[in-house]
This record gives C-alpha cells, sequence and structure tokens, in this order.
C-alpha cells in the first residue's frame, strides 16, 4: 500500500513504523529509488524509506531546488558539492554519488546560473529577494515551474 506524504509550510510529513516525522524539505538532500521504496536523504545523515513514488515527490517539491537525477534520483542542487558534466554524475553533501541524464546536467546548470535572484543559497534560511514574493521564501512559487 502507497504511503502519503503530506506537505505544508515548507514542511513533509512522513509516515514510519512508529508514526509520523516532520522534516523541513530544505533539509532534504537527495531522493534514490531502491525498489520498491523511495529512500529520503535528509542533512545530518538521516534517511527514511517511505512507499511512494518519485513523480508524486517531484510533483510537491518546489522546481526552484529539486530536480531529477536521473530517472531514480531527485536532487536538491543546494546540496551539491560536485557536478561532473564529462561523467554525468552529481556528488551531493553527504558523499553520495547520483547519476545524472545530460538533459538534466544543463538544467541543472541553468538553474546554478539563476541563483543570485536567492540570497544567500542556502535551503535552511527561506529568505528570497524577489520584491513580488509574498512570503519571501527560496521555495515560493514565485519562481515557477521550469
Amino acid at each position: 500500500m502507497k504511503s502519503i506524504i503530506s506537505f505544508y509550510d515548507r514542511k513533509m510529513v512522513l509516515p514510519v513504523r512508529t508514526g509520523i516525522i516532520t522534516r523541513y524539505y530544505g533539509e532534504l538532500i537527495c531522493v534514490t529509488y531502491d525498489k520498491p521504496y523511495c529512500v529520503l536523504h535528509f542533512a545530518h545523515n538521516t534517511k527514511y524509506m517511505v512507499d511512494v513514488s518519485l513523480q508524486y515527490l517531484m510533483d510537491n517539491l518546489p522546481s526552484s531546488v529539486f530536480i531529477f537525477g536521473n530517472r531514480s534520483s531527485i536532487i536538491n542542487i543546494c546540496y551539491c558539492r560536485e557536478l561532473n558534466r564529462s561523467e554525468l554524475f552529481a556528488i551531493m553533501e553527504n558523499d553520495i554519488q547520483i547519476r545524472m541524464s545530460k538533459k538534466n546536467v544543463l538544467k541543472f546548470i541553468w538553474l546554478m546560473n539563476n541563483m543570485p535572484c536567492i540570497s544567500p543559497p542556502c535551503p535552511i534560511c527561506y529568505t528570497c529577494t524577489n520584491h513580488e514574493c509574498k512570503n519571501h521564501a527560496i521555495f515560493c512559487h514565485a519562481f515557477g515551474k521550469i
């Protein structure tokens, strides 16, 4: 049976065996698919396995900082330590190596080049300098879907 993850106020509610856990999705480093579960890797070396689809997560995460690495992973570009454009992989802050498609490498580079409108580019502080943004959050929808 598929799990339900709720998203509200920059938080996600994860169902676990003992109940529920809430985490800010600004702390989400990456998501990897390990049949039949998605493994959500958070800062401070915590990870949770949930039974949801990658597409469901991607539809509910802000597209200004989260992109598909390939068909079996999602990455938070704020936590990317190294991007190897020729070998098509990204190394995340928690030392996980994520394979990337060519299309998503180009999208990654485009997002990083357009990141200066967010000040500072930090997933924890959530501030943005977009004057038309009503909630002044990095994860607002003022940046729109790409």
